[in-house]
């Protein structure tokens, strides 16, 4: 597919499983893009999950009920993750965890629940009209929001329909988790969810160098 042929020029691209793992631990973990990830982060995730929940609203048992959630999340994967127990999880200490939690999972459904819950949510940052079902202008926008070349979002969203997905034109959340799975585990290069978090070839080589900087990597 042309859209392997993109802006990004960073040696981490010659081991890609290990360039999957950074952008999601940056995209998804580390929420004030300082490099680590730590229960902060995870607050801060909690909060816009919340904000976007209650669609700009605040009810307080709610936020609570969020932020309990996500700091329960943060203790399950610092129990993992963590293995110098400082409190943070830098890209190492993730790349290292999501290595060995290669050769023990085979599916979305083998992860530990806190992992199955971190995905799960993530797919509201896709589904911007909250219906369950994530269509090409909301991976467009998603897109957008990553600086990512835009005249690649149809074909590479087409990549990412299989059966009656190419029929309805969208993915709904448990196609969204199989394909995070894909793209977190698999070691393949052209495997079915290389593209749901975009064309990482199109991210330009200052973001990633800027980002690898801060993450020690």
């Amino acid at each position: 597919m042309s859209s392997r042929q993109g802006r990004t020029s960073s040696p981490l691209m010659s081991d890609f499983p290990r360039f999957k793992a950074l952008w999601f631990f940056k995209s998804v973990l580390d929420a004030d893009g300082n490099g680590y990830t730590n229960e902060e982060d995870f607050v801060r995730i909690a909060l816009v999950h919340a904000v976007m929940f209650c669609k700009g609203a605040y009810f307080k048992d709610i936020y609570d009920m969020y932020i309990r959630n996500y700091q329960e999340m943060w203790s399950e994967l610092a129990r993992a993750a963590d293995t110098n127990q400082d409190g943070v999880i830098t890209f190492q200490e993730w790349h290292s965890y999501v290595t060995t939690l290669r050769s023990r999972v085979r599916s979305f459904e083998d992860l530990p629940e806190f992992l199955k819950k971190m995905i799960e949510n993530h797919f509201s940052n896709y589904d911007e009209n909250h219906d369950g079902q994530i269509d090409i202008n909301e991976y467009r926008l998603y897109l957008c929001g990553k600086n990512m070349d835009l005249k690649l979002a149809t074909d590479c969203f087409q990549t990412l329909l299989t059966g009656k997905d190419q029929a309805r034109g969208t993915i709904n959340k448990k196609e969204f988790c199989a394909l995070m799975f894909d793209f977190l585990f698999s070691t393949q290069p052209n495997s079915g969810g290389t593209y749901i978090c975009g064309p990482l070839q199109s991210v330009k080589s200052t973001v990633i160098d800027v980002y690898t900087h801060l993450a020690g990597v």
